[in-house]
């Protein structure tokens, strides 16, 4: 163990040592950031399958290496884009500045590897397993199934209602892209709660299904896929439905050791279900390389970032409390619509008419934010230090043998918010809903014991 952790440690700061090198002499590119984050795939992670370091790491492979390699590759084949928009954002990824790829590269070394050493570390020290979800007691199953059936019933009949006071039928199966960005307008209030009382039922439903001490555990089942499928269908598809099956098996997984083999099934699921629900989501528009050219399109942050590095100074945009302006205006504090959020003021400037006409928002990393509000100095070191501070007490308490599944819960939301963090807002005007969510998690969860 001591060998391998050794070589690993060896292997990453010689690998490092190339590439500001190659940096030096003003010849790095994007390949060679993927090969940093590839590297840390294969080299250097975390040994548990739910962890913070494990988002970032997922966050940075999709939106980076990636779109880096499929673009590398698609060049050398000398593939025809079907899309031209989509050709521009390739020829886009050779062009990157040094700027940009060496903040990429200094954001994510310092944000991933500290926070793996010491995730690796608290694991080694603790040695902790999570109780397994047999062990729950006898007088815990009335308390769990009666749970499970008033946020079931919360979840359902929010989500038919959100489901009918956006268009109903007709407006979802003829043009489900244009009615779940446009009509939505005014729901945000059923939107959250919907959102928090399925993520609880699911959890309980996969407590349920997966407890040998309860019975017709195949009605559970199918209960359980009726409210992931109807609620992600009304609530973005792609991704909720997603993070809705990790939270159906999120007691399975908060024990899975992260492997080559897990990585390699993993990654396969992924891409399977996102190309799945993008046809369906697009209507059937993406198919065959047009998915391989949609993955380029959709993973385009970094592109994103580029164009605000070339238009912008740095701490140009003092943004990282605009967050606090939308609650202001609501509370009548200022009597004026204050910008909230800074991808959308953004979008506003570069993609207008996705904004105001479908409502929709183009996100920019958390490049961008650290850029545009700390400098292109070391003053950038600040922000990153911060949430990997933060990430790794969330960490240690979330490791900490509770047998409350409200902390594990919670816990897991936040690192699951990591992924909206790393697409740009440190401090976003939502973070008032997870506060909410976390209050309503812990009323609901904090007398269930395993």
């Amino acid at each position: 163990m001591r060998y391998k952790s050794t070589f690993q440690i060896s292997f990453w700061l010689f690998s490092h040592a190339i590439y500001f090198s190659l940096y030096s002499f003003g010849i790095v590119s994007h390949i060679f950031l993927a090969f940093l984050i590839f590297h840390a795939l294969f080299f250097v992670r975390s040994n548990k399958f739910i962890c913070p370091s494990m988002f970032i790491l997922a966050n940075f492979s999709l939106y980076v290496a990636l779109p880096s390699m499929l673009t590398t590759i698609l060049f050398y084949i000398e593939y025809d884009y079907q899309l031209l928009w989509i050709e521009n954002i390739a020829v886009k990824w050779a062009s990157l500045s040094n700027f940009t790829i060496l903040q990429t590269s200094f954001i994510f070394i310092f944000l991933y590897y500290p926070l793996v050493l010491f995730e690796r570390r608290i694991n080694l020290i603790r040695k902790f397993k999570f109780p397994q979800i047999t062990q729950i007691a006898n007088n815990q199953t009335k308390l769990v199934f009666n749970t499970m059936i008033i946020t079931a019933v919360t979840s359902i009949f929010l989500t038919f209602y959100l489901f009918f006071s956006m268009g109903g039928p007709d407006a979802f199966f003829s043009d489900y892209s244009s009615t779940f960005l446009k009509n939505r307008s005014g729901l945000g209030v059923p939107i959250i709660l919907g959102s928090i009382f399925t993520n609880i039922c699911v959890f309980l439903l996969g407590i349920i299904f997966f407890s040998e001490k309860f019975e017709y555990r195949l009605l559970f089942l199918i209960l359980a896929l009726f409210i992931i499928f109807t609620n992600g269908f009304v609530m973005g598809f792609k991704s909720r439905i997603g993070i809705l099956f990790i939270i159906f098996f999120l007691h399975k997984l908060m024990n899975f050791n992260f492997n080559f083999k897990v990585l390699v099934y993993s990654t396969a699921l992924f891409f399977i279900a996102l190309f799945s629900l993008s046809y369906v989501r697009t209507n059937g528009y993406y198919t065959g390389f047009l998915l391989i050219e949609m993955l380029i399109s959709y993973f385009n942050n970094l592109i994103l970032h580029e164009t605000i590095v070339i238009d912008f100074k740095p701490m140009d945009l003092f943004s990282i409390f605009w967050g606090a302006n939308k609650w202001l205006y609501e509370g009548g504090i200022i009597n004026y619509v204050a910008d909230y959020d800074y991808s959308i003021y953004l979008t506003k400037i570069y993609y207008p008419d996705e904004w105001f006409l479908q409502k929709a928002t183009q996100q920019w990393p958390i490049q961008t934010e650290i850029y545009l509000n700390f400098g292109a100095g070391v003053f950038q070191i600040i922000p990153v230090f911060l949430i990997s501070a933060y990430l790794v007490m969330l960490y240690v308490i979330y490791t900490r043998p509770y047998t409350n599944l409200a902390i594990i819960f919670i816990c897991f939301s936040e690192f699951l918010r990591t992924l909206v963090t790393l697409r740009g807002g440190l401090l976003p005007y939502d973070l008032v809903y997870a506060v909410l969510a976390y209050i309503i998690y812990w009323i609901f969860l904090r007398r269930i014991r395993v």
